[in-house]
């Protein structure tokens, strides 16, 4: 049969972009036609992308990635899929030569994805510029799953990113929740790593949310993890709820509350320095060169005549003065790993004022979010 491409954009743009973007060939390295939908997933169940076909498929089929790409090089207009088998296909007569998933496994998840079972209450509307700038300081790959992705407060519309060593927050109202007054949601909603990064692809901000309807003692109650969809035209994109409680999140607020507070107060000495990016970017960069990039190599210290060093281990020189203002004579040394304020940086913007304490963390603050890096302990 021939599908065509230019008849499903955007969408099609957006479900041909991500095949072979997650992990492991058995989920994001596939396309599956089944009806007049057209299904790809990244990662299991992370995230899925639907798309309506302008023509029905008789039997589910599977694509691999790479045969998909080099098939719309020959014919960006058009796909022509050849049944191969009862649930695979061939493109231009080449077949996929080896397969390391089960079709009905994703056929039935995608069935699972907006059953019956779900109900939508309510929308998330998410602005995008912001969260392409807190993207950067989700976790990869930690073992603390709910740190792979970002965390949204739905009473304040803050977005939290954070890999347990640096968190970003943004300013309230970067995401807007509005719920029906029946709606039970956790405190936090979070959204897995593999979905941002599909947002940010297909530059969609507005979510419909979802509820599992489930059956307790003849009872319909809603779950209080949600399912979210972004909807587009010819398609959808639906967000998989993690399988673990959005109250698991760091406590973001209690980082705020550290910024705002006054330090001497507390006990403990603070500073407030600015830094030259370039600097940074050459002591990361010379501590590559050298063969190390241990993390205490790639720390760097402030001191209280506001001279930023490397770490002794550091196999590089890097000593300058910063601009720098004692709040208290008793300061002493501080020390941070480089790639983080680089990284801040880099989302912020420019030259960055810091607010460092010797015994709590490291802040800095644009009009669109706060950073916070945790020291590295000497």
């Amino acid at each position: 049969m021939r599908i065509e491409t230019t008849n499903v954009n955007p969408g099609w743009k957006i479900a041909t972009s991500i095949l072979g973007s997650g992990r492991g060939s058995s989920f994001n390295s596939w396309l599956i036609l089944d009806g007049k939908i057209a299904f790809t997933a990244v990662d299991g169940e992370a995230c899925s992308v639907e798309l309506d076909l302008p023509e029905a498929v008789d039997h589910p089929m599977i694509i691999h990635a790479a045969q998909l790409r080099e098939a719309l090089k020959l014919d960006a207009k058009a796909l022509q899929v050849e049944p191969y088998s009862g649930c695979l296909a061939s493109i231009n007569g080449v077949c996929p030569s080896v397969l390391y998933t089960n079709p009905r496994a994703w056929i039935e998840a995608r069935r699972r994805a907006l059953s019956r079972g779900h109900k939508k209450v309510g929308d998330l509307q998410i602005d995008t510029k912001v969260l392409a700038k807190i993207a950067p300081f989700m976790g990869v790959d930690d073992y603390r799953s709910w740190l792979n992705g970002v965390c949204i407060d739905r009473n304040s519309g803050r977005i939290v990113a954070s890999d347990g060593s640096i968190m970003a927050i943004t300013r309230p109202g970067a995401a807007r929740v509005h719920l029906e007054t029946s709606a039970t949601l956790e405190r936090n909603v979070l959204i897995r790593r593999e979905a941002i990064k599909l947002l940010l692809k297909s530059g969609l901000g507005h979510l419909e949310v979802y509820m599992v309807l489930q059956e307790t003692n003849d009872v319909t109650q809603q779950a209080s993890i949600p399912t979210l969809v972004a909807p587009f035209s010819g398609g959808r994109l639906i967000v998989h709820a993690p399988n673990y409680s959005g109250d698991s999140y760091p406590d973001w607020r209690v980082f705020l509350a550290k910024a705002n507070s006054d330090g001497s107060k507390a006990g403990y000495a603070e500073a407030v320095f600015q830094l030259e990016p370039r600097d940074l970017e050459k002591h990361v960069r010379d501590v590559k060169k050298a063969g190390s990039g241990s993390l205490i190599e790639m720390g760097v210290l402030v001191d209280a005549l506001g001279y930023v060093a490397s770490a002794e281990e550091s196999p590089v020189a890097f000593r300058r003065p910063a601009a720098f203002l004692s709040r208290d004579k008793a300061f002493s040394v501080a020390m941070v790993d480089a790639r983080y304020l680089l990284c801040a940086m880099k989302a912020i913007g420019g030259l960055t004022k810091w607010n460092v304490s010797s015994s709590e963390v490291w802040y800095s603050s644009a009009s669109e979010m706060s950073v916070f890096v945790m020291p590295m302990r000497m």
